[in-house]
């Protein structure tokens, strides 16, 4: 807990402030954010936790909120307080890149500030003062003499550690031990947070928001709780002016190729055309490669404008014939859309 409130209080708080003003910014609003995450969240919800084990510990705890196991549960599954750490986990690969450049940096005011974490009042309401009353942190106890980096991946391990914690409890408890169900429970709940886990539905409704914002005419009748979504692959439509035949020769033949993309469900095939010359890929160009970040998180994407892509037709999975024409990765799909 100690460790938590050195980086909201000693380092995300003042240099957020800092930032609000070109005068006084050590890093400029959007990196001092988004370094931080969402660190105002995280900490009340490990207090109102140890506050509840408090309790428990303390004469009569157990009647006053039950035992290890339901106040487990119900910080973990009732209050759900602990899914605002799948929020953090999402932005840490953009704070550690805002870290390493600004740390980098020739005379990195940053790189100054982040050997404190404490300063006198005065230097906050001082903006001319600031550079000159820097005093590095000095905590009583030397194990707590740790720097930024390490106060950031904090949150990152905290979850893992309840996880060992829960699962050594489970070593020492009795299987008929009435709270062994709720730690077990608490466990798995835990578990699916460290893990970034994103529910299936909150997937679902961010790959269908993504594809239906994103491709002109995709039919919103697909979007439905029982058609899960596969993969998408890219092609290339070749559109023969003549029909082919054993007497037809390549040389009279002309071909248009068209850039598309199959999305791909669990029992439909979805053909959209892509614009251009095909650089970008569907994946890419209906923002479905970054729906996994984003659902880490708990969210849904938005602000998705349409790409260029159109959808041209939609085919049952059953009316798909595909055949291997010879050749890595030729493959000949067979189905009819008029374009």
């Amino acid at each position: 807990m100690r460790r938590l409130q050195i980086l909201k209080h000693d380092y995300a708080d003042p240099l957020r402030n800092f930032s609000r003003s070109k005068d006084t910014a050590i890093i400029p609003a959007y990196e001092a954010k988004t370094l931080f995450g969402n660190i105002d969240n995280l900490l009340p919800v490990n207090e109102a936790f140890l506050t509840d084990l408090e309790k428990m510990a303390a004469p009569n705890g157990f009647k006053a909120v039950g035992g290890v196991g339901d106040v487990a549960l119900r910080h973990f599954k009732e209050l759900r307080g602990f899914e605002q750490y799948k929020q953090y986990y999402v932005k840490r690969e953009d704070a550690q890149a805002i870290f390493e450049r600004e740390v980098s940096k020739r005379s990195s005011r940053f790189a100054s500030y982040i050997d404190v974490s404490c300063f006198p009042p005065e230097t906050m309401r001082s903006s001319n003062s600031f550079s000159k009353q820097h005093i590095k942190y000095q905590s009583t106890d030397s194990r707590n003499r740790i720097g930024l980096r390490e106060l950031l991946m904090e949150p990152v391990q905290r979850i893992p550690r309840y996880t060992l914690l829960f699962r050594t409890m489970l070593k020492h408890m009795s299987p008929d031990d009435p709270q062994r169900p709720k730690i077990i429970e608490a466990d798995d709940i835990a578990s699916k947070i460290a893990q970034a886990e994103t529910d299936e539905q909150t997937k679902r409704a961010a790959i269908f928001y993504c594809l239906i914002a994103t491709i002109d005419g995709f039919p919103p009748e697909l979007f439905s709780n029982s058609r899960r979504y596969i993969d998408c692959i890219d092609v290339e439509d070749i559109l023969m002016d003549a029909p082919m035949s054993s007497a037809a020769s390549s040389s009279s033949i002309s071909a248009t190729s068209l850039h598309c993309t199959l999305f791909l469900f669990d029992d439909k095939l979805v053909i959209v055309k892509r614009p251009g010359n095909g650089e970008r890929g569907g994946k890419a160009l209906s923002g479905l490669d970054g729906v996994d970040k984003v659902t880490k998180a708990g969210g849904i994407p938005t602000g998705k404008k349409k790409s260029g892509m159109t959808c041209k037709g939609v085919v049952d999975i059953a009316d798909v014939v595909v055949t291997d024409v010879g050749g890595a990765g030729q493959l000949l799909i067979m189905f009819f859309v008029r374009y």
